[in-house]
């Protein structure tokens, strides 16, 4: 049946066909995204009990892997959130008024 079909209409049905499994894919794939934060949840609790125990080779293998989805991210339009600003740390021998306010508001109250 496929050779009954002239060059042009294979590459609308290879086309057509391409659409067709993307859009069987897409459904499965979207499962799999909606599960990920919990997978990756589960996967920092486990590097932080047993990391020390990976390979270097290991290691690597999730280093390219985080960078991949990274790199994925990205390039669909979701890029790198931007770091949550710290409040700058005290310097040496400063004192934080506001974080010491209930011992004030006790010694007021004597």
């Amino acid at each position: 049946m496929l050779a009954a079909l002239t060059p042009d209409e294979r590459e609308a049905l290879a086309d057509w066909l391409a659409v067709y499994r993307e859009g069987q894919a897409r459904p499965e794939a979207r499962a799999m995204l909606a599960s990920a934060p919990a997978q990756l949840e589960s996967l920092v609790s486990a590097l932080e009990v047993a990391a020390d125990t990976m390979s270097a080779a290991e290691a690597d293998r999730v280093w390219a892997q985080l960078q991949a989805i990274a790199r994925t991210l990205k390039r669909s339009g979701h890029p790198r959130p931007r770091a949550v600003r710290r409040p700058p740390a005290q310097l040496p021998g400063q004192q934080d008024f506001f974080a010491d306010s209930n011992e004030l508001e006790q010694l007021a109250d004597h």
